[in-house]
This record gives C-alpha cells, structure tokens and sequence, in this order.
C-alpha cells in the first residue's frame, strides 16, 4: 500500500504575505486587503528590498491583489480552489 501526504491551502486561506529583510531579520506583515501598501524597504534598517516602478513591484502587488479578487470571486461557487504547497521541513 502506498501513501501519499499532500499539503493544500484553501485561496481563501492567504490572509497576507510576510516580508523579511535579509540584512537585520525585520520581519512586516502584509495583509492581502493592503496590496498598496507594500514596503519597498526595510523600516528598521533602510535595505532596500524593491526599486519602485519595477516588473519585480507590479508582481508582488499584482500576486496580493490576485489572491484577494480570487478569494472574492470563489465565494459560493461550486467548487474550491487550494494551493499545493511543499511540505514542512521535517526535524
């Protein structure tokens, strides 16, 4: 017998996205409702993270605003839409 661990997240269950900064381990919550509110740089130590007006800033804005009208868009449907994920690191 063969069995097979999947890890699934509803659409709905993105609520936002956490930035990291590499250099001093800040760490900003972003929740997907605040798409135009991304930050660019770090607060804490001013490392930029983002050039503004950048294909890399229309992509995370484009990726949070997507999940949001995705969300939106699947309430009372028929059917659900989950997002396959990599599995935890195991200790």
């Amino acid at each position: 017998m063969t069995y097979e661990t999947k890890y699934l997240i509803d659409v709905s269950d993105v609520l936002g996205v956490e930035f990291e900064c590499k250099k001093c381990k800040t760490k900003i919550a972003l929740a997907i409702t605040d798409s135009a509110k991304a930050v660019w740089e770090c607060p804490i130590c001013n490392e930029e993270w983002i050039v503004s007006g950048t294909n890399e800033q229309n992509a995370i804005q484009n990726l949070l605003r997507t999940f949001k009208n995705a969300a939106d868009a699947l309430q009372g449907r028929t059917f659900s839409l989950k997002l396959h994920i990599a599995a935890p690191p195991k200790p």
